[in-house]
């Protein structure tokens, strides 16, 4: 587990910003799904549509979400996060930031 030193110290890292550019790219992909569905709801698509404008501006709050989700990993599990894990993580954390 990470500790919160450690969390702080990462999001300095290049590390960090290799992540934070996954992440952008899964908040687009989830944002084209979002697209996709037959009924969104009004958050979904305000989302959507700011994600796929500036996926830049929901990439704080949803990294800080996925970082927040996943305390109990090691900073090298965090780093070593597949694709597939990290578009899992980005996905829960908007339907969760949404449902708020």
């Amino acid at each position: 587990m990470a500790t919160l030193a450690e969390l702080a110290d990462f999001v300095q890292t290049p590390d960090y910003q290799a992540l934070i550019k996954k992440i952008r790219t899964a908040i687009v992909i989830k944002a084209a799904a979002i697209g996709n569905l037959a009924s969104p709801t009004t958050a979904q698509i305000d989302f959507a549509k700011s994600a796929l404008r500036d996926p830049s501006s929901e990439s704080q709050i949803v990294s800080n979400y996925v970082l927040a989700a996943n305390a109990a990993a090691t900073i090298a599990q965090i780093v070593a996060a597949t694709d597939s894990s990290i578009q899992t993580n980005v996905n829960n954390a908007i339907d969760k930031i949404l449902s708020l």
